[in-house]
């Protein structure tokens, strides 16, 4: 059976040696990877700079393909046509951003447009003379609980369901008896057109 070799004896190893092999056993050791390991060697943590790129394009090379040449004259032609644009749009400006002439102004801008409305001759005021407390549908009359004067001949706005239908007041009865004139306070059937709707407020013209 053969024997293992012997292991060298470290007192025997020169000093030189021995600081060579400590060398090489610390470079060996990892080095720490993570921003916590960093900071629990010691090693200062510095955040890398982030740089920002700004692309600027030129407003002439937009209107074209990219693949068109700078040889090509119809290429020529349409970059001096677009810097003659430029240049005379902005001989009609002053250097402070304003027009330089009131003429250039008006060049500018067209005169604003004004729409023309029909204004009614006439406006017309309304004002509660009463509410409607019943309606009688089979002879089409209204219950109206007057609050303010009316008279036969008064121009009279119903409330419905879906909104309002105007009549004029030709005639009307209190206690079953023809009157021209009703009062606050007063209860008195108006026959109507139309159904008004009960709880409805009652409009005069004024």
């Amino acid at each position: 059976m053969p024997r293992s070799p012997a292991k060298p004896d470290q007192t025997n190893v020169p000093a030189y040696q021995r600081k060579r092999s400590l060398s090489a056993k610390a470079r060996r050791k990892s080095k720490p990877r993570t921003a916590l390991e960093r900071r629990e060697a010691g090693v200062p943590v510095v955040k890398p700079k982030r740089t920002r790129r700004s692309v600027r394009s030129s407003s002439v090379g937009t209107l074209f393909s990219s693949g068109s040449s700078l040889s090509d004259p119809d290429y020529r032609a349409k970059i001096a046509a677009r810097r003659a644009a430029l240049s005379g749009s902005s001989s009609s400006t002053s250097s402070s951003g304003g027009f330089a002439s009131l003429g250039a102004a008006e060049e500018k801008f067209s005169a604003p447009v004004v729409d023309e409305y029909d204004t009614p001759s006439s406006f017309r005021e309304m004002v509660v003379c009463g509410e409607i407390s019943g309606y009688f549908e089979q002879i089409d009359v209204a219950v109206v609980q007057v609050s303010s004067r009316i008279s036969v001949g008064d121009q009279l706005f119903f409330e419905t369901q879906g909104g309002l239908f105007e009549q004029t007041l030709e005639s009307m009865q209190a206690d079953r008896k023809d009157v021209e004139v009703a009062y606050s306070g007063d209860d008195i059937g108006i026959k109507v057109k139309s159904e008004p709707r009960k709880g409805g407020q009652v409009y005069k013209v004024v």
